[in-house]
């Protein structure tokens, strides 16, 4: 998919961020044929390639909904990866503590 325009002057990029908001009540849809996650806003269907409300249906507009749940969507992979990357850098503490507790039982402790 190509990356979406948002620009501060853009109003449909205002509204949008105002959806984005409100996610936690959007209601969460599967296609059947596709298995491709879709969401409810405000009586649409919405994924990040389409959405059945006028201004994508018929003026071919990226619209207020999609760019809505790109946003969404792009935070979510954000936390994501913060969230591994915090697990991967507890994991190489803890070894590198454990490697530590090692070297100083081995040859013991200098001091």
């Amino acid at each position: 998919m190509a990356p979406l325009t948002m620009t501060a002057h853009d109003p449909r990029t205002a509204k949008a961020l105002e959806l984005a908001a409100s996610a936690g009540q959007w209601l969460r849809l599967t296609d059947r044929a596709t298995g491709r996650r879709a969401y409810g806003i405000h009586g649409h269907a919405v994924t990040r390639d389409t959405c059945t409300c006028p201004d994508s249906r018929h003026r071919g507009t990226v619209c207020k909904h999609r760019l809505a749940v790109a946003i969404v969507c792009e935070a979510a992979q954000a936390v994501e990866a913060n969230t591994r990357r915090a697990a991967q850098q507890a994991e190489l503490r803890a070894a590198s503590l454990h490697y530590e507790t090692l070297m100083a039982d081995h040859f013991g402790q200098e001091g």
